[in-house]
């Protein structure tokens, strides 16, 4: 890629720059992380058990081959942890050179955030130590905990998942059967504006995903999702196939901004990106509409 760079998403026309933020909800509280440090968001899955980890650790998932400890915030956070419920999901965070899992109840949205939004945590009143925290946040009525996660994971004891051969294996048995077998159109949704963000970030010039993950409908998160669970199961609703249709035409366009950037036109690249908000706000309404079809 060229050095020069697009105007990014994050800069406002004061020169001020926004930070992205993944929210999630824990006990119906609002809480949110960096985006950056996000790599993916998946359903939950069968958990293998580690003995003698503390109890937060639930134990490790095979993610496509790679060993992933997978923590439960609310018990690390010191909350009730109830039954797991169809919307619960396990958050990919990257901290210090190190992949964890976070199960939370619900994945919210990716909004932004100027600095002078996040004002310090009070000392107390707070349900978490305040070493965890970054800062507090208002988005409209909701208050939201900014989350320093590299803080929150520092202690996790990673070192200590490292006898493969002592795993059980067991099913999660705490995820709850109301629609367990449907699709989790919310981590569908984030899938996509968590890859929107980072593609914003590769744009510039950062290696925030690999050029396959860029300019492949079927190679980003969103299209593993698309062909692995979306199409197999919803392939003959027409939304699903307006979506597919939208999501390739997405990708394309990517792929043409990429090769503007590689010739030096700059100018155009930017005109061109203008049109990814539009197929991105597309394809979230497609994904509206079909989980509004098959509730």
């Amino acid at each position: 890629m060229t050095e020069t760079t697009l105007l990014t998403e994050a800069e406002t026309a004061q020169g001020e720059t926004t930070q992205q933020y993944v929210t999630f909800s824990l006990n119906n509280e609002i809480y949110a992380i960096e985006v950056l440090k996000v790599k993916e968001i998946i359903e939950l899955t069968y958990i293998t058990r580690v003995p003698h980890l503390p109890h937060f650790l639930k134990g490790v998932i095979n993610l496509r081959g790679t060993i992933i400890p997978v923590v439960d915030l609310k018990l690390k956070f010191g909350m009730k942890s109830t039954k797991y419920q169809k919307h619960t999901c396990i958050i990919i965070t990257e901290f210090s050179q190190e992949v964890m899992g976070l199960i939370v109840d619900s994945v919210s949205d990716v909004v932004q955030l100027l600095p002078e939004e996040i004002s310090e945590a009070p000392s107390f009143g707070l349900k978490i130590r305040t070493d965890f925290i970054k800062g507090m946040a208002k988005i409209g009525d909701t208050l939201v905990i900014v989350l320093d996660i590299e803080r929150v994971l520092s202690d996790e004891g990673i070192s200590l998942i490292t006898d493969m051969s002592s795993f059980e294996e067991f099913e999660e048995e705490e995820v709850s059967d109301n629609g367990s077998n449907r699709i989790n159109f919310s981590v569908a949704k984030n899938k996509h504006l968590i890859w929107k963000t980072r593609l914003r970030a590769f744009l510039d010039g950062k290696e925030s995903l690999t050029e396959r993950e860029a300019v492949s409908h079927e190679e980003c998160e969103l299209g593993r999702w698309l062909y692995s669970e979306g199409m197999p199961k919803y392939g003959d609703i027409k939304e699903m196939r307006e979506l597919e249709r939208r999501h390739a035409e997405l990708h394309s366009t990517v792929k043409s901004i990429i090769g503007l950037k590689q010739s030096g036109n700059t100018d155009e690249a930017e005109q061109l990106y203008k049109s990814i908000e539009s197929l991105s706000e597309q394809i979230i309404a497609l994904l509206d509409a079909i989980e509004g079809k098959v509730a």
